[in-house]
């Protein structure tokens, strides 16, 4: 009897970029699409935060234009590893998307709220 192998599952951080001279229709279209992605390569999306229109440090040059803003979106994920090759790539590809990052979440990152909570009880004795 064989036993199958144990999927891996690991939890991801994506924050990207979309370009600042977008409109709102764009921006949400672009985030269709990297969801759309994600779907694609059976990637789960647990949660998902817009982070809204903001400054960047420095132009990047995208698509023959130099952008100073851009619209930060945050994405966090559940994906097999395997999988994550592929969907970075097309991440790449995607003409709506300046930058990116991903990253392995931290597993002790559960709620952000909790240890502020813990440090305020300590605060109170």
């Amino acid at each position: 009897m064989k036993i199958p192998p144990k999927k891996v599952v690991r939890r991801y951080e994506l924050t990207y970029i979309v370009p600042g001279n977008r409109t709102s229709v764009q921006v949400a279209a672009a985030n269709t699409a990297v969801k759309a992605l994600a779907e694609k390569g059976k990637i789960s999306v647990i949660k998902e935060e817009d982070w809204g229109k903001k400054e960047l440090a420095y132009a990047i040059r995208h698509q023959g234009e130099n952008h100073r803003e851009g619209y930060y979106h945050h994405l966090v994920i559940e994906a097999d590893p395997a999988k994550i090759a592929s969907f970075e790539r097309n991440l790449q590809l995607n003409n709506d998307v300046m930058r990116h990052l991903l990253v392995i979440a931290s597993e002790d990152e559960e709620e952000t709220s909790e240890p502020e909570a813990t440090e305020t009880e300590e605060t109170a004795e």
